[in-house]
């Protein structure tokens, strides 16, 4: 260790006691302040070194467990802001991502629309594995109806349907007007082979679109021409006619 260092660990030390000690709070807030400059200096000289990173985040996630009634906004953007520059990047390590997953897991870490958002751009890149660990981290706290539908389909993508299935049925209840769910999630129960399931969450679509006039609607079409080719492949040729019919009055033959 450099000179330097060894300072900034003292100093991190006696910031430890002082909380301990439930010492002056202007105090304990000046020393705080010292040393993420220290930190800050680090990390700014040069963008590259993630290791400067790794320790200001573990210094400031100590902070917070150690010292929850101090400001925690500015600290957790911080934190994010790194997260989410480097979460895709080779030099991410696996130790740091083990550090703010924990910190996310005991609620230290509070931002989970920002783990989301890395997530989505996991998801995007087509690393489905990253993306499903990300929204898995957070999935009882999930804010959006494609974060709920991307994760099913990371699930989907490693055959596990009866999990994407379930996702999007407890998305459903965060969402209960989402056509993107509820359609996708006829189509898993028509996979698993569970028909009278898949027709009655297709039937729900339709019904509330009819009634709302959003029959020109993408997943209007879709919960129809599902409905039709489920019919079809259980050997149900008039129903699949009667779906046709009322695709045929949406304007469209298939989706």
């Amino acid at each position: 260790m450099t000179r330097d260092t060894d300072t900034l660990r003292e100093q991190e030390q006696q910031l430890w006691t002082l909380i301990a000690a439930k010492a002056d709070e202007d105090d304990i807030s000046d020393l705080f302040r010292e040393i993420t400059r220290e930190h800050e200096d680090r990390m700014h000289s040069d963008y590259r070194d993630l290791q400067s990173r790794h320790d200001y985040c573990e210094f400031a996630l100590q902070f917070l467990r150690k010292y929850p009634a101090y400001d925690r906004y500015s600290i957790e953007w911080e934190i994010q802001e790194i997260w989410s520059d480097f979460a895709d990047k080779a030099e991410f390590t696996p130790e740091l991502e083990s550090l703010l997953f924990a910190a996310i897991r005991d609620n230290t870490l509070t931002d989970t629309p920002r783990v989301e958002q890395i997530a989505a751009d996991f998801y995007k890149n087509k690393n489905l594995d990253k993306a499903r660990a990300y929204y898995d981290l957070v999935r009882d706290k999930l804010t959006d109806e494609k974060s709920w539908w991307q994760l099913a389909e990371c699930y989907a993508a490693i055959d596990d349907l009866q999990t994407a299935e379930s996702i999007l049925y407890k998305g459903t209840f965060q969402h209960p007007d989402s056509f993107l769910l509820a359609c996708n999630r006829g189509f898993y129960l028509y996979r698993l082979g569970q028909i009278d399931a898949a027709l009655l969450t297709l039937d729900g679509v339709i019904h509330y679109a009819e009634q709302k006039k959003y029959t020109s609607d993408y997943y209007y079409i879709y919960a129809l021409d599902l409905k039709m080719t489920i019919y079809n492949n259980q050997g149900m040729y008039m129903n699949a006619l009667l779906e046709k019919s009322r695709l045929s009055s949406a304007g469209k033959s298939s989706i």
